[in-house]
């Protein structure tokens, strides 16, 4: 289907249903969604950062409460930064490492081992895993909704599998969208740039009687390539086409039903360089991916008193995409079906505030080979149970906290894995809390890991030799025990505090040992080199993660956080391994940030956001000081004009290299964009 097809299909979707809402029966509220970010612009910083965060134990707590390295990214934060992406929302968080490979890829880590498919950490939109199983990682590329309806973005640092289980080894991402209750009213938005060449965003939320709030939302963005490390320009070219919906029925008596979906479907452009058996032995191959997919979430929420309440969740995710290689025989076609039904209930006896539950997950996938990645089976069903238990104890009334839990998991790679977790939460005066925590967790294989094989590079001779990677049925699960200590203070109305420190020890973690030579015919006589995957690495990370924030003026916010991350890696006497240690130079040693939001009057904001990323000596790259600046005019309510410039210093500059696929390092360019919302 032609994206300009799709294009008109989701506006006059949208306009149809725009239309239908003249029909008599459907009712439709005034939008309150100024008044709603004009309370939070009035919020001081302690009560900003005093929010409910629902991330850290599956129920809301007020953040002075969680003994964890916590960071909420509010409404004004996504509005004011003027970033495009939901990955970019996520540059300078304490701890959280973010680097953008090329115009649609990113890499995005929290405490270390930063790549393309990062592997420990676990994101989610509305709780629901958009991780692919296929790689352990995320396709930032597909991670999209309309930026206006997102509430918070919640960030937990430090093992979260408790909670949520495997793969939520160094960090948990929980991107909440706001409840449609708040989005009433249409909103249009078009963004014109040099980079964001396109993005237009409509969205409309009405009621029905007196209890259902709905919204529906149609989106498109065209974003251009950028170039490589010699000034050519790149492949990487993108533009996708999204429609969604959010339905909330609210009957009171501490009930309420949200349904909600998307559909997307794009084409990303990129570059790679194939490995082929004919001379010269690789091909600097364009591709084409069509990427399409879907999801579809319920989720009922009971409150059966103050202290006890019930959450069932289900849903349903698609995701499709198909690489078209321009060399005959190459063309990877993936498919991923997840269904996922999750129950939690929370309530207290006594000094015990008990939160426990269980889910089921059944993924299914089937992969098409090529003859540079296969997979063996090419499809793939397996179930994933699991069940949790976390209680806190109230030791000193309002005081002291001992919270102690475990989750059990079974999957069909590495069967059993527990999760356990001890912490300790003193408030040694009011406004203040000092925690501790000591967790396991726990990142199972992923699919490549257990049936792949990746032919990564051709030598010349005679015949000619392949290196190639491939999975092994004994892989095992890597594991992490993780000590914790943090800090957190309003240290006086307009000043906060937030500091966490960590050290982790590792083991298990995956290693390439050389393997079997063995000869192939097909399609022409060759010899490979296999390297199989073990677990004969092991290792310690450290580091400090510091959050102050501070409002000298009534129209002047200004934040700034450091992060320092130390990574020591070492492989068995008995290990062949030679790139694996690398990863002690994939992350940023220091990085800082500083924001300033600045309201010169009551219609004009100023912000200016610089961040420092340390140097990367595993890919040979230099520190970046990278400096945004957005201009902001309001002339009414409910109109808003801004002007954007990202890199306002440095035309272009590369951030991270892709590992494991062969491609050219890729400069991100500045990035220039004017944009215009309107809300009635």
């Amino acid at each position: 289907m032609g994206y300009n097809t799709i294009y008109q299909k989701v506006l006059i979707l949208i306009f149809s249903l725009l239309i239908s809402l003249c029909l008599p029966g459907v009712v439709h509220a005034q939008t309150d969604k100024e008044e709603l970010v004009e309370e939070l612009s009035e919020l001081s910083i302690e009560e900003l950062l005093n929010l409910d965060v629902l991330t850290v134990e599956k129920r809301a707590e007020k953040i002075l409460n969680t003994p964890s390295a916590v960071y909420v990214i509010t409404e004004e934060d996504i509005r004011r930064s003027g970033v495009t992406t939901i990955a970019e929302t996520l540059r300078g968080i304490p701890g959280i490492q973010v680097s953008r490979i090329d115009s649609n890829l990113w890499a995005v880590s929290s405490r270390g081992f930063n790549e393309r498919y990062s592997n420990k950490l676990l994101v989610m939109i509305d709780g629901r895993t958009i991780y692919t199983p296929i790689f352990s990682g995320v396709y930032w590329d597909v991670q999209d909704t309309v930026l206006e309806d997102i509430d918070k973005i919640e960030v937990v640092r430090g093992p979260g599998s408790t909670i949520w289980g495997a793969n939520a080894v160094n960090g948990v991402i929980n991107v909440l969208t706001k409840n449609a209750k708040h989005t009433q009213g249409l909103l249009f938005s078009q963004v014109l740039g040099n980079e964001d060449k396109v993005i237009t965003t409509l969205r409309y939320g009405g009621k029905y009687k007196e209890d259902i709030y709905w919204r529906i939302y149609g989106k498109y963005t065209d974003r251009d390539s950028f170039v490589d490390i010699n000034n050519n320009e790149n492949n990487d070219r993108w533009y996708v086409s999204r429609a969604g919906f959010r339905v909330d029925w609210l009957p009171g008596s501490g009930r309420s039903l949200t349904l909600q979906g998307d559909i997307y479907e794009g084409k990303v452009h990129s570059e790679e360089i194939v490995p082929t058996l004919n001379p010269p032995y690789y091909f600097d191959s364009k591709i084409i991916e069509d990427v399409s997919g879907s999801n579809i979430l319920g989720r009922w929420h009971q409150t059966f008193s103050a202290d006890s309440d019930l959450v069932v969740q289900f849903y349903y995710d698609r995701v499709k995409r198909v690489q078209h290689f321009n060399i005959p025989g190459y063309e990877e076609y993936y498919k991923i079906e997840t269904t996922d039904l999750d129950i939690t209930h929370t309530f207290k006896v006594s000094r015990h505030h008990i939160t426990w539950g269980g889910g089921i997950r059944y993924i299914t996938d089937r992969i098409d080979n090529s003859s540079h990645i296969t997979f063996n089976p090419k499809s793939r069903s397996q179930y994933i149970f699991n069940a949790f238990v976390q209680d806190e104890i109230e030791l000193l009334k309002d005081r002291l906290y001992l919270t102690l839990g475990t989750k059990v998991e079974h999957n069909e790679y590495t069967d059993l894995e527990f999760e356990p977790t001890i912490r300790l939460l003193w408030h040694p005066a009011e406004g203040k809390t000092l925690w501790a925590a000591v967790s396991r967790a726990v990142r199972t294989p992923s699919r490549i890991e257990m049936d792949g094989r990746i032919n990564q590079a051709v030598y010349p001779g005679s015949p000619p030799v392949m290196i190639s990677l491939i999975s092994r049925d004994g892989f095992k699960s890597e594991d992490v025990i993780s000590y914790e200590i943090g800090y957190r203070a309003g240290l006086r109305n307009n000043m906060y505090i937030d500091i966490a420190t960590f050290y982790n020890e590792y083991d298990n973690l995956r290693s390439f040992e050389k393997g079997p030579v063995f000869v192939e015919s097909d399609p022409v006589p060759h010899i490979v080199q296999s390297y199989l995957g073990f677990n004969k690495v092991y290792g310690e990370t450290y580091g400090l993660e510091l959050s102050f924030k501070w409002k000298p003026l009534q129209i002047w916010k200004l934040s700034f956080s450091y992060s320092y991350l130390q990574i020591q890696l070492h492989t068995e006497k008995d290990s062949t391994d030679t790139i694996s240690e690398s990863a002690e130079g994939e992350s940023p040693h220091n990085q800082f940030t500083v924001i300033s939001y600045l309201d010169i009057t009551p219609n004009l904001e100023f912000d200016a956001i610089i961040h420092y990323i340390d140097n990367l000596p595993s890919y040979n790259l230099g520190s970046n000081l990278i400096t945004n600046l957005r201009l902001g005019w309001n002339p009414s309510r409910n109109v808003e004009f801004s002007l954007y410039v990202e890199n306002l210093f440095d035309n272009k500059h590369p951030e991270i290299a892709s590992k494991y696929v062969s491609a050219a390092t890729v400069q991100i360019q500045r990035s220039v964009y004017a944009k215009m919302l309107l809300r009635f």
